[in-house]
């Protein structure tokens, strides 16, 4: 719940890098739905963590180089030599793929990802990346030093610490970032919480059976967080939600996902168990 003392965010979108919270910048993102593109940047929502030494990005779009992002960091005053690490919410190449060229071009960042995504790319099977990535046989490339962490792990951006929140269903490796800032309980959600986005209510991640996706697993997910929601969620793709605009969110993902459940002939794409 919201200290009374906490400033509310701006979910607003606008044709630049805009604050958040005082340490949540919204820096990137692609075309998607009634949001338009930011800066260029292909792909994703790209979050900003501002923090005390260094700074953050989670998820980073799926531009082959690094200008873009850069440009609009620096045209809302942050420094890109600041960032030192990527977080990665899943293995979809529209959240991770951008991470190879910070990698190249800044040798001390490091990219953390689910353990789940981090064995399998280390085994070339590039099944859980989706979009178009076929098995092995891609010619997909991962992102150089990647590190894995597990559900419940502690990632920190000082003076801030993170819960690594197991979210599945979408894909399998799927995590959210959850900790307290600014006096409000924040969680980074990826494509597996998007919700209300204009006419469209209760959007969620696609689901498809080459990936792994699972409604049953997907709708105990939401289950859970609905059973404890955030005061503000950012998702991978559309506007993020603050206050009750959140609880309404996560309530219309669990009802999609439950009318899902009910087309019989689902089952034979996505599986259930």
């Amino acid at each position: 719940m919201a200290s009374k003392s906490a400033p509310r965010p701006d979910t607003r979108f606008y044709d630049r890098a805009s604050a958040v919270l005082p340490s949540v910048w919204w820096v990137g993102r692609g075309s998607w739905g009634q949001v338009p593109a930011l800066g260029g940047q292909s792909g994703c929502n790209v979050w900003l963590l501002k923090g005390r030494a260094f700074d953050v990005l989670v998820d980073s779009g799926m531009d082959a180089d690094t200008k873009k992002l850069e440009a609009c960091l620096r045209a809302a005053g942050h420094d890109p030599r600041r960032i030192r690490e990527i977080w990665i919410t899943h293995s979809h190449t529209d959240h991770i793929i951008g991470a190879v060229a910070w990698t190249k071009k800044y040798p001390r960042l490091r990219v953390r990802v689910p353990r789940m995504c981090y064995d399998y790319l280390k085994r070339g099977n590039y099944r859980l990346v989706g979009c178009g990535y076929d098995g092995n046989r891609s010619a997909f490339r991962a992102p150089a030093r990647m590190t894995p962490f597990d559900p419940g792990a502690a990632l920190a951006c000082p003076p801030f610490r993170f819960k690594v929140v197991p979210l599945p269903g979408h894909i399998p490796d799927h995590v959210g970032f959850r900790a307290r800032m600014h006096g409000l309980d924040v969680l980074f959600t990826g494509d597996a919480i998007i919700g209300d986005q204009g006419k469209a209510k209760g959007v969620v991640g696609w689901l498809d059976g080459f990936w792994l996706s699972n409604l049953r697993t997907y709708i105990q997910t939401m289950e859970t967080i609905r059973k404890n929601p955030p005061d503000l969620f950012l998702a991978g793709h559309g506007v993020p939600h603050f206050g009750p605009s959140a609880r309404r969110s996560i309530r219309n993902c669990e009802l999609r996902l439950k009318q899902m459940a009910k087309i019989k002939a689902l089952g034979t794409m996505v599986p259930f168990a």
